[in-house]
């Protein structure tokens, strides 16, 4: 029984309401006004701007697929050695930095006529 009461307590005691972030910023500068032999000064009231979720941020992208003969005429402009490059076991793989470099290399690739 007492068990139950405990946890219920601890349980009860983590829910409390507040902005944990204040009560931390607070907790601070009351320790460095001890520090240095100061008054607190009140904390400015300000607006919480809520960032949306990483995963709300990414968007998806197709990919874009076409036929081998479609591919093969790529390699007059310098194309088809880079995305061969990126569809090998390793590209397949790459960190989003190499995938933003792959990307950039494509787009920027000058096109011959």
């Amino acid at each position: 029984m007492r068990i139950w009461v405990c946890i219920c307590a601890v349980l009860l005691l983590g829910c409390r309401p507040g902005n944990e972030t204040t009560d931390l910023f607070e907790t601070y500068q009351q320790r460095l006004a001890n520090v240095v032999d100061a008054d607190t000064s009140p904390l400015p009231e300000s607006d919480k701007v809520q960032l949306p979720r990483k995963r709300e941020l990414i968007q998806p992208i197709e990919d874009v697929t076409f036929g081998l003969l479609d591919a093969y005429d790529l390699r007059k402009c310098g194309l088809f050695q880079l995305i061969a490059e990126r569809n090998s076991v390793l590209g397949k793989i790459q960190d989003p930095f190499r995938q933003l470099d792959y990307e950039v290399s494509f787009l920027t690739k000058p096109i011959a006529a």
